[in-house]
């Protein structure tokens, strides 16, 4: 579980950099709800832009574009008989990137999460959809909310430019083939509460 939250985190570090208006609306929410104390687990509902931000980048670039499942009983599917025993795959990346449910699909817009009762349960599949949902797809949110909040008011960043960002192959999932180089610009000290917890 934590090569894919690390490689969701390299993930959107692409498009939250390249669009400096995103990461200004992002850090300023981060300090409105956090301010310079220590990140406390009530604080983390209240970051609905960052939950925003985490949701766009997935949808954008999915790091399982395809999940597989195995047909238990016959079915039919829009007209279509699935025997028992099929692989079904559906393509994740395609229904993310449907001009129909996504306006704009190329764009990174976070504010297509900021009401969730537009989308269908269906139509945001990084950790498949279901009963048979990932089970760490709770965590793993927690955690990159928790690491970004952490990260992204104290230091300033920016991406090396020329790089390869295609996806490849790693393992099952896919990631830029080279990682995410940036450029640390600025470190502002970690607050006194935090240092404390630290020791």
């Amino acid at each position: 579980g934590h090569e894919t939250t690390a490689l969701s985190l390299t993930w959107l570090f692409i498009p939250l950099l390249q669009n400096p208006h995103v990461l200004k609306k992002l850090v300023a929410e981060i300090q409105s709800v956090v301010g310079d104390a220590p990140i406390v687990a009530e604080m983390i509902p209240k970051l609905t832009y960052l939950d925003a931000t985490i949701k766009e980048s997935m949808r954008v670039n999915n790091l399982f574009p395809i999940v597989a499942r195995k047909a238990l009983e016959p079915l039919e599917l829009k007209g279509f008989e699935i025997p028992t025993g099929s692989i079904v795959a559906p393509c994740n990346m395609i229904v993310h990137h449907l001009e129909s449910i996504y306006p704009e699909p190329l764009v990174f817009r976070p504010e297509r999460f900021l009401d969730e009762s537009q989308h269908h349960p269906y139509s945001w599949l990084p950790f498949g959809g279901g009963n048979r949902r990932c089970i760490g797809m709770a965590f793993a949110q927690y955690e990159m909310k928790i690491i970004l909040a952490s990260i992204l008011p104290r230091i300033a960043l920016e991406l090396i430019p020329d790089q390869d960002f295609r996806a490849q192959r790693l393992g099952l999932a896919l990631a830029p083939p080279t990682g995410v180089k940036v450029k640390v610009l600025s470190v502002k000290p970690a607050p006194s509460e935090v240092l404390e917890l630290v020791h």
